[in-house]
């Protein structure tokens, strides 16, 4: 009996290992597949026209609110792809760098990439109720905590005052400007709490809202926005449960209009 239940075992034990050893390389070759995707769009459409200049620091002879980097984007190709691409999002010196996506609900990019490949990783998404053009109070971007650090895993880093302190300043390019926003919030929430709220009727609405984020925020930047400005709010799931998330606040502090055509090389 004992040597039975032991070959039982012993081959119950072999199951776990081959199924855990498949899902393994399943989710690697799923991890492959999004980061494929995903460069191939950062080279054929997101293009660093000054290769020489470090370009996530800004500018030594310019505020922070005047600098703007030499990118450009090809929404045209873009868009011809995919005409539900909204924007680009990028955040120099960080992984973050995807186009940018908006649909009629938010369930269609949870498992679709920007060319509309089925993946995990999914797609970086504006929430369906927010304007395409980020002319809201507050518009909404969501993204995948991927375990590789991928898509919006990087956000988590927020937490530390050091990267945030770095990391201050991120990029969302259309095809007709570029916004420029500062970071002053990163903190750990519940899907659908206060932090999600789109629009915000008056300054006294606005203020509390800002209070709300700085309080709750795991480390204070010594600025906070000063007076009603459009807010950027980036969402993605975090550890502790199904309703968990991680949010990062940024206020616009920059507009440039966008020079669609490319400089010839």
């Amino acid at each position: 009996m004992g040597k039975k239940f032991r070959m039982v075992l012993a081959v119950i034990l072999s199951i776990v290992l081959v199924y855990s050893a498949a899902r393994i390389v399943m989710t690697e070759i799923e991890y492959k597949k999004a980061e494929d995707i995903y460069e191939k769009s950062q080279n054929e459409y997101f293009h660093f026209l000054d290769k020489t200049a470090p370009l996530w620091q800004e500018a030594d002879n310019l505020s922070s609110e005047e600098y703007f980097p030499d990118v450009y984007v090809d929404f045209k190709a873009l868009r011809t792809a995919n005409p539900e691409i909204a924007g680009w999002i990028w955040i120099p010196d960080s992984s973050v760098n995807f186009p940018l996506l908006r649909a009629e609900d938010n369930r269609k990019y949870l498992s679709l990439s920007y060319d509309m490949q089925h993946t995990d990783s999914g797609s970086i998404f504006i929430d369906y109720r927010n304007s395409p053009d980020f002319s809201d109070d507050n518009t909404v971007i969501y993204g995948h905590n991927m375990n590789n650090g991928s898509m919006f895993g990087s956000l988590k880093k927020y937490s530390d005052a050091e990267y945030m302190d770095e990391h201050r300043n991120l990029y969302i390019f259309t095809g007709e400007r570029i916004f420029k926003y500062r970071v002053f919030s990163a903190y750990k929430t519940e899907s659908g709490s206060r932090s999600y709220t789109l629009s915000f009727p008056d300054n006294t609405c606005f203020f509390d809202y800002i209070d709300y984020a700085v309080t709750h925020s795991g480390y204070r930047m010594d600025f906070a926005p000063e007076s009603k400005t459009p807010l950027l709010t980036l969402s993605t799931c975090t550890s502790g449960g199904q309703s968990k998330r991680f949010v990062v606040h940024a206020e616009l502090i920059s507009v440039k209009e966008y020079d669609k055509a490319l400089p010839a090389s």
